[in-house]
């Protein structure tokens, strides 16, 4: 069994290890610079990577948890020796207290540094090996006198490769000038600004059924580390650590934290996407192809000084997922999103001395579109057995309830925030909603049709509203079952309000329900002979005391 030595140099090449976890770079440049300009560092970057070559096997996760074990036995040790450690009253009584911090002028004489980055990184390849080194070897031995020819093919056969798409990564970061680093009395300095935009550009990419064997590996060595993994916590943690700590030098420590860093710092990030394309083939079995057809988008993440603000932008031309026979020029299964624009916001705001009001923000605009063929159900199912059924689902150890010790109850409820409330707003806008469906030529053909369709809701502490509203929604009906449904000017909405400190509702009321529409029409019929036609001219709106439940 081959073991690494520390003392060997040539330990230390990848090209004396015979493992097929292993990274290959052709070539890698970077070059540095810095100058200093009236009082400015300004600090350039430039990287170029031609690209690598990623072989992974089942027998990856083993690696990386062995790290992850060598970190927890290092800190575990730490913990031991911070634990034993006798702590000198004397020394801890002799603690002065010290005064408010003061505005370190001798900060303003320091150079503020500026930052850009430039990194392009050329196309890569990752290869993932369906059998391990060990596995491999095994069967090297068995097919000893099969011909170099075939112990290639085989050895090539269960590997899936993936190509990486060319990515360029632009960054700058702009600190804010010496003397407003530090903080003038009670005003807030000016934030330093980090900025980062990323390229990711055209890729094309296809994956077979020989994934799945690497992917079930991966995911049972996973399982079989969770189940080793579901012991009792150490005796020394660190919050136990921390609590040996007297409050006096606790206390010393918070009068000299500085000022974070991070939490001053402004951050925006923004990421392209070109044209992409993901298929997933059921070959060998059968000739049936899924994709993922990405047009050209763009997302933008900002960040706020103290993440007290966190917005995610994006901005897609269009999106489709299809899947169909490789024979046939139609789609059994359709979805098309075109002109996607949404955006995402989380905030943080303080209402008084003791309350926290905590909103989420989702709008997305876009116009869609599907279609489906009964038909051709059948290579549905064929993608199901291929791939869906056969994809590994993680399941993780049976939690068992723990008691907490001690220490760290007290110290977990007492950090337990009070006055905190959460708002959920959700819009979603679709200029447009074209969907068919094939049911068979002796069924029928449906069309649905909706425009400026809208879906808004509301969710506090206080009371939820949902609202749908539709200028135009039609079903249309060709083949032996035929007809229309029409509804024009359709809303549909209700609030619900929670029962308030008092032990009431608002107004009296927990439940209000509106429903109205314009002109209602039906009409269907099946071989030229009519079944339903239906037309209300005036859709009354519902009587709001039948729909009202009263507090008694």
């Amino acid at each position: 069994m081959y073991r690494f030595r520390q003392s060997v140099s040539a330990d230390f090449g990848g090209e004396n290890h015979t493992t097929q976890n292993k990274m290959l770079y052709p070539q890698m440049t970077a070059q540095a610079r810095s100058d200093r300009i009236s009082g400015t560092r300004r600090l350039r970057i430039a990287a170029n990577v031609s690209g690598f070559i990623l072989d992974l096997d089942p027998s990856i996760p083993y690696y990386f948890f062995s790290l992850v074990d060598v970190y927890r036995q290092g800190r575990e040790r730490v913990d031991q020796l911070a634990s034993n450690m006798p702590w000198s009253s004397e020394k801890v009584h002799t603690v002065k207290p010290v005064a408010p911090a003061v505005e370190d002028h001798s900060r303003d004489a320091l150079p503020s540094s500026n930052m850009l980055l430039a990194l392009t990184f050329a196309s890569g390849k990752v290869r993932m090996h369906s059998t391990s080194l060990s596995e491999n070897t095994a069967r090297s031995r068995k097919t000893s006198g099969i011909s170099e020819r075939l112990d290639d093919y085989s050895s090539e056969a269960g590997v899936e490769a993936f190509d990486l798409p060319v990515v360029t990564v632009y960054g700058e970061y702009r600190a804010s000038a010496g003397m407003e680093r530090t903080l003038s009395g009670k005003q807030r300095v000016e934030p330093s600004v980090l900025m980062f935009k990323a390229t990711i550009h055209s890729s094309q990419n296809t994956l077979r059924p020989t994934l799945l064997p690497f992917v079930t590996k991966i995911v049972s060595h996973v399982e079989n580390r969770l189940r080793q993994s579901s012991r009792p916590p150490s005796q020394f943690s660190p919050t136990t650590v921390q609590h040996l700590i007297p409050d006096s030098v606790a206390v010393t420590e918070k009068v000299l934290d500085p000022v974070d860093p991070i939490s001053g710092l402004k951050i925006s990030l923004c990421l392209r996407i070109d044209q992409s394309k993901l298929e997933l083939t059921c070959q060998p079995d059968v000739n049936v192809i899924a994709g993922l057809h990405w047009d050209s988008g763009g997302f933008i993440v900002n960040m706020s000084p103290g993440f007290r603000r966190v917005s995610f932008t994006g901005s897609v031309a269009g999106l489709t997922v299809g899947l169909k026979h490789g024979f046939l020029s139609e789609d059994c299964v359709k979805l098309d999103a075109r002109n996607l624009a949404f955006n995402v916001t989380f905030a943080k705001t303080d209402v008084g001395s003791e309350k926290v009001v905590n909103s989420i923000s989702v709008v997305i605009d876009t116009e869609f579109s599907g279609s489906l063929r009964f038909s051709r159900l059948q290579d549905v199912l064929c993608f199901k057995a291929v791939w869906l059924d056969r994809i590994p689902v993680l399941s993780g150890p049976v939690a068992t309830p723990m008691t907490p010790q001690g220490p760290a109850t007290h110290s977990a409820q007492r950090s337990a925030p009070t006055g905190q409330e959460l708002t959920t707003a959700v819009l979603l806008r679709f200029h447009r909603v074209n969907l068919d469906a094939d049911l068979g030529q002796s069924i029928s053909y449906v069309k649905l049709r909706m425009e400026n369709m809208l879906v808004r809701t509301k969710l506090s502490d206080s009371y939820s509203e949902l609202t749908l509203a539709i200028a135009q929604f039609k079903v249309l009906a060709s083949g032996n079952v035929s007809g229309r449904v029409t509804a024009p000017d359709f809303e549909f909405q209700t609030i619900r309000h929670s029962e308030g400190k008092d032990g009431g509702f608002a107004g009296g009321r927990m439940l209000d329900l509106t429903m109205r529409s314009g002109v209602f029409d039906v009409d269907l019929e099946s071989e030229y002979q009519k079944l339903i036609q239906y037309r209300h001219v005036q859709f009354i709106p519902l009587d709001p005391r039948l729909l009202t439940v009263s507090q008694s």
